[in-house]
C-alpha cells in the first residue's frame, strides 16, 4: 500500500482484512487465509450479474523496464497475476465494477490511478509481450512436476477430484431415485469420465523434440540432465513452443546470459563475425551489415541493455534510463550509428509487420486446436457432417462452466443453403471435470461433433458455413477467445 495510487492526490487509508485463500490457490501453500483489501462492494462470484475481472499472467510482465506489478487480485491464476499494474503508458486496473459498485477507499485509488498513469502520457512500450511467445519457465515448472513426490501429489489431487466427481455423481442419483425433476445440465454430470491423472512425464514431453523425446523416455534423471544441460540456449519459436539454438549451444552462452552481447561484440573484432551476426540479428532487433556497425551500437547502448523472453527472446535498449542515448539507425561518414532522436526506420516496421503475419499465419495453422468438417453421405439419402477437432496435448478447451465464470465456450453454429435442412441437434463430445477446477467440464485430445442433413447438397460446398468458437487454456495461460470459419471436405 505505499504506491502512489493509495497515496495521491487522495491519501488512502485501505482497510485490509484476513480472508479464505483462495482455492485456485491450493498449490502455493499460502495458508488458509489471506490479506485482502475489498475492490467491489459486489463480486462477480457472488450471484448479482457483475462482470468479471480480468488479471494479467505474472510470467514475463516485468522484463520490460518500464512496467510495474503494484497488485494481485482473487482471480482463477495464481496469486501473483497482475491485477492492479502498468506497462509503459498503459494501466492495468483488473476489476469490471463500474464506479457505483467500488468501495469508497477504491474510487479514491481508482482516481489516484488515472492521476498516476496521466505523467506517462507519450512513453510508448519498451517491449511488447509478443503473442504465441513461450517462457523459459513454462519448462522449469514442468520439470519440477517429474518427480516422485510431485507426481504423487498430482495423483493425490487427482484422486480427490476423481472423489468430488463421484460425491456429483451420487447427489444427483439420489434426486432422481427420489423422484425429483432434475435438469439436463444436473444428467449431463452422470455420464462425467472420473478425472485421470496424465502420465508422469507428460508435462515436459511437451517442451521437448520429438526426436529427442525416445532417448529420455521414462528416465527421469536423463530428462533432468538434459533440460538443464539446455534451459540456457531455448528460445520460443512457434506457437507457445521451445526449441533448442543449436547455434548458441555451440557458441556456449546462454540467451539470456550478460555475457552473450559482449562476447559476440569480441567475436566480431576478432574477425569471427559470421556465427556472431547471426546470433546478435537473432537475439536483437537490429540488423547491421558491418562488424563496425554492430560494434558502434553496441558502445552505445552496452548500459542500457536488457533481456526480454516475452518480449521474444530478445535484448533492447532501455530508452528510459538516465542518461540512455536515443539514437536511430543513420549513419555518419564512418557509416556508424549516431546519437539522434529517435524513430522506427520503414525497414524495422516493415520487420515487425512481417513477424506479426507470421504469428498470425501460426495461430491459424500451427495453434494447438486444429479443426475440419467432413461431410459424408449416408445409405438413407441423408449426409452426416462431422466437426473433428484435434486439441494439442497439454490444451483444453471448454464444455460448461459454472455461470459467471470468464472462460468462453466451445460452440458450433451451422448456416445451411436452401434445400439443406439440420436434422435434429448437435451430438456433442463427451468432456470431463478438468483437473485444476472440477467444475469446469472441458474437452481435451481429439473430439467430434456430428450431425445429421436432409435435402440436396449444394455443388458448392463453401454455401454450408460451419463456424466453430472457442477458447484454449493450458495451465499457464488462456488465449483470447476464437471463432473459425470451415468449409466442409467431401469424403
Amino acid at each position: 500500500m505505499n504506491h502512489p495510487i493509495f497515496r495521491t492526490p487522495n491519501a488512502v487509508q485501505a482497510t485490509v482484512e484476513d480472508r479464505a485463500t483462495p482455492s485456485y490457490y491450493a498449490r502455493e501453500q499460502l495458508g488458509k487465509t489471506m490479506p485482502m483489501w475489498r475492490v467491489q462492494t459486489e463480486g462477480y462470484s457472488e450471484g448479482t450479474g457483475q462482470l468479471i475481472g480480468m488479471v494479467s499472467r505474472d510470467k514475463g510482465f516485468l522484463d520490460s523496464p518500464d512496467t510495474e506489478w503494484i497488485s494481485s487480485g482473487v482471480n482463477s491464476k495464481s496469486s501473483k497475476a497482475v491485477a492492479i499494474g502498468r506497462h509503459g503508458n498503459f494501466f492495468h486496473w483488473g476489476f469490471a465494477a463500474s464506479p457505483t459498485y467500488l468501495t469508497e477507499e477504491a474510487k479514491l485509488v481508482f482516481v489516484n490511478s488515472v492521476h498516476y498513469i496521466a505523467k506517462f502520457d507519450g512513453h510508448g512500450l519498451i517491449a511488447r509481450k509478443t503473442q504465441g511467445t513461450a517462457m523459459r519457465s513454462y519448462m522449469v515448472s514442468a520439470l519440477a512436476q517429474i518427480s516422485a513426490a510431485g507426481y504423487a501429489e498430482t495423483v493425490a489431487r487427482y484422486k480427490g477430484y476423481a472423489a468430488e466427481n463421484q460425491k456429483r455423481k451420487d447427489a444427483v442419483q439420489k434426486r432422481i431415485d427420489a423422484g425429483e425433476k432434475v435438469s439436463d445440465a444436473d444428467r449431463r454430470v452422470l455420464t462425467f469420465p472420473a478425472p485421470r491423472a496424465p502420465g508422469r512425464f507428460a508435462p515436459i514431453k511437451r517442451f521437448i523434440a520429438a526426436d529427442v523425446w525416445p532417448e529420455l523416455d521414462g528416465d527421469e534423471a536423463a530428462i533432468r540432465a538434459y533440460v538443464h544441460s539446455v534451459l540456457p540456449y531455448v528460445r520460443s519459436q512457434g506457437w507457445y513452443e521451445l526449441v533448442v539454438d543449436e547455434e548458441l549451444r555451440k557458441f556456449g552462452v546462454g540467451n539470456n546470459d550478460p555475457q552473450l552481447l559482449p562476447r559476440l561484440i569480441a567475436a566480431l573484432k576478432q574477425g569471427d563475425g559470421k556465427i556472431a551476426r547471426t546470433l546478435l540479428a537473432r537475439y536483437t532487433e537490429e540488423s547491421f551489415a558491418t562488424n563496425e556497425q554492430w560494434v558502434a551500437w553496441y558502445e552505445l547502448n552496452r548500459a542500457n541493455l536488457f533481456f526480454t523472453e516475452s518480449g521474444g527472446y530478445k535484448w533492447l535498449v532501455n530508452t528510459r534510463a538516465n542518461g540512455a542515448a536515443t539514437w536511430r539507425r543513420v549513419v555518419s561518414k564512418d557509416g556508424l550509428p549516431v546519437k539522434a532522436a529517435k524513430v522506427v526506420p520503414a525497414a524495422t516496421k516493415a520487420k515487425h509487420a512481417a513477424a506479426k503475419a507470421k504469428l498470425d499465419e501460426q495461430a491459424n495453422s500451427d495453434g494447438p486446436l486444429q479443426a475440419k468438417v467432413l461431410l459424408k453421405t449416408l445409405a438413407s439419402g441423408n449426409h452426416e457432417l462431422r466437426l473433428v477437432i484435434a486439441i494439442q496435448e497439454g490444451w483444453h478447451a471448454y464444455q460448461s462452466v459454472p455461470e459467471g465464470s470468464p472462460y468462453e465456450l466451445m460452440k458450433v453454429d451451422l448456416d445451411l443453403p436452401a434445400g439443406l435442412q439440420q436434422k435434429g441437434k448437435w451430438q456433442e463430445p463427451v468432456g470431463q471435470p478438468y483437473a485444476d477446477d472440477p467444475d469446469l467440464i472441458v474437452y481435451e485430445g481429439k473430439v467430434a461433433f456430428r450431425c445429421e442433413l436432409t435435402g440436396k447438397l449444394p455443388n458448392d460446398l463453401s454455401k454450408i458455413a460451419c463456424s466453430l468458437s472457442y477458447q484454449v487454456c493450458d495451465a499457464n495461460m488462456c488465449l483470447p477467445p476464437t471463432v473459425a470459419e470451415l468449409t466442409p471436405k467431401k469424403l
